[in-house]
């Protein structure tokens, strides 16, 4: 073995690190940075739902009497999804105005999460064939049922979630 393939990965002449080993390397990983080993997090798809969560689904079944609302929070679950379906509650919008509707979210989340959507049936994506290209979503039959759920949340929201947040500043 030579002793290029013996070095370390910092001992690159640019590296901070590179007299010495780095306190936060991790062989078996391979991966470093500065604040310590960065894990390697297995991304898989099981059916149409993606799941990180290193093999396992989290549920065989939904027989039993809560599971039916971890399944509905399954797809309609995530920081960004119950504002984006309550926006699309008043109709086809498009992705630039969905944004900016929401105000802080990235686009790269966004588009995350109204793929997740749309996967999940809740959501059609609409693709006009003009330059520039417009893209605008609506919710379907099955996302439309969602609308007593999303009313019912923004009354509790507005009668018992903000005053509970206020009370904590």
């Amino acid at each position: 073995m030579s002793e290029s393939d013996e070095r370390h990965p910092f001992a690159d002449e640019r590296h901070p690190f590179a007299d010495e080993r780095h306190p936060f390397a991790d062989e078996r990983l391979g991966q470093y940075n500065m604040y310590g080993p960065l894990a390697k997090v297995r991304t898989i798809w099981t059916g149409r739902h993606k799941m990180d969560t290193n093999g396992r689904s989290r549920h065989s079944s939904y027989d039993l009497p809560a599971c039916p609302v971890e399944a509905t929070l399954e797809l309609i679950g995530g920081k960004w999804k119950g504002i984006v379906l309550y926006y699309l509650l008043d109709g086809r919008i498009r992705f630039s105005d969905l944004k900016r509707r929401i105000g802080c979210v990235t686009q790269r989340m966004l588009t995350k999460q109204l793929r997740e959507l749309e996967s999940d049936g809740l959501v059609n994506r609409i693709v006009h064939a003009e330059v520039p290209p417009r893209v605008e979503y609506e919710l379907t039959p099955e996302g439309r049922s969602l609308q007593p759920i999303l009313e019912m949340l923004k009354e509790w929201g507005e009668s018992h979630a903000i005053p509970l947040i206020e009370e904590r500043v």
